[in-house]
This record gives structure tokens, sequence and C-alpha cells, in this order.
């Protein structure tokens, strides 16, 4: 299943680029599609600063490990 999302999400990702390619030319299309990411990347910045940690287990379980 998630292998199906990351394709849906390249193809679409492809299509956007073309699009935006033919609208706006290929030095501005490509420029606006790097955009995103970086963006991304900018506002994930504070969470790394900050030591915040993305984790699945829930306390409980983490609390059950520790005793």
């Amino acid at each position: 299943m998630i292998a199906f999302v990351e394709s849906v999400l390249i193809g679409t990702g492809y299509l956007v680029l073309g699009t935006l390619m033919d609208e706006l030319g290929s030095n501005v299309g490509m420029a606006t599609y790097t955009a995103v990411p970086l963006l991304a990347c900018l506002l994930w910045f504070p969470v790394l600063f900050r030591g915040a940690r993305v984790t699945t287990e829930t306390q409980e379980s983490a609390d059950q490990k520790a005793s």
C-alpha cells in the first residue's frame, strides 16, 4: 500500500512539474517545483533544533518496556 501511494505521489509530481514547465517555461517551472521541498526543509529545521523526535511508540508501551 505504501509503494502504491508513493507511486501515485511521484506520478502526480511529474504531472505538476510538466504543467508548471508548460505554463511558466522550463527554468521558472523547475524553480517553482524545487521551492516546495526547500520550503518543507525550512519548516522542518525548528523541529530539528528543538530536539523533538517522532516515535511510533506510545508512552504506555515505553513505560512497560522500562519496568
